[in-house]
């Protein structure tokens, strides 16, 4: 199932102005899926600083909001309700293998590996081409 913009606006309006994802392909709903990212490069952020020069840190970001999007999908848990909300704890295990090119579409793979409630810890994995850019581990919790 793809997520066009306006879908995963509309799951995370609370990440404007800065939502990261184009579309997301959910592969497994609620366990398993692939965002799909643009940094703007040029585009003034915050203070200063522009997509260029936070790029790993948006990397990070585009993370979570995929997997916030991937635990919206399903509809078996009560805190994947569309109203919920999916508050990051922290990233573990990051690995950066090298920096993001601004230029470059990012391709992020996420996967759900444990749940506990409403924490739940997971995966990601972001490329460029074939080539794997940062890999980590994430845990949020529904609120």
């Amino acid at each position: 199932m793809r997520l066009e913009r306006s879908d995963i606006e509309s799951l995370l309006p609370h990440r404007h102005p800065i939502l990261m994802p184009n579309y997301i392909d959910i592969e497994t709903p609620g366990a398993a899926g692939t965002g799909h990212v643009t940094l703007a490069e040029d585009r003034i952020l915050w203070n200063d600083w522009t997509g260029r020069d936070l790029a790993d840190e948006l990397v990070l970001e585009s993370a979570a909001q995929i997997m916030g999007v991937v635990l919206a999908t399903d509809a078996h848990r009560p805190e994947s309700r569309e109203d919920a909300r999916h508050l990051l704890l922290g990233f573990e295990q990051v690995e950066f293998n090298a920096s993001a090119d601004p230029e470059r579409d990012i391709r992020i793979e996420v996967r759900i590996e444990a749940r506990f409630g409403g924490l739940c810890r997971g995966g990601f994995r972001a490329l460029q081409g074939e080539a794997v850019i940062a890999a980590g581990r994430l845990t949020v919790t529904g609120a």
